[in-house]
């Protein structure tokens, strides 16, 4: 999300192209997760087709439930990339188990 979307939503979690050093994108992943975990928390099977418009969607309503899947899809995603890359330097792959991975 870019800075100008953040702003219009409200949410800190902006682009990760501004964090250069593990730490601070460890930082920014805890400060997103902080935001993202009270959403999960408080979800219930009522909200699946609640229309909402997300900021890199302008114009468009999409359901909660697309949200929260894109979610997971974009999570495994991230988790692929970092097998790959774990590999290409020699290291072991990150496990694509999601199971204990404090998701929410």
């Amino acid at each position: 999300m870019n800075r100008r979307a953040s702003e219009r939503t409200g949410w800190s979690c902006s682009s990760s192209s501004e964090y250069t050093t593990v730490d601070s994108i460890r930082s920014w992943s805890d400060r997103c997760r902080e935001e993202i975990e009270p959403f999960l928390q408080a979800w219930a099977p009522s909200r699946e087709l609640q229309l909402v418009r997300a900021a890199w969607r302008p114009g468009e309503s999409i359901t909660a439930g697309e949200v929260v899947r894109h979610i997971v899809a974009h999570e495994i995603h991230h988790i692929g990339q970092l097998s790959v890359w774990a590999r290409e330097v020699g290291k072991e792959p990150v496990s694509a188990n999601l199971i204990g991975r404090r998701l929410f």
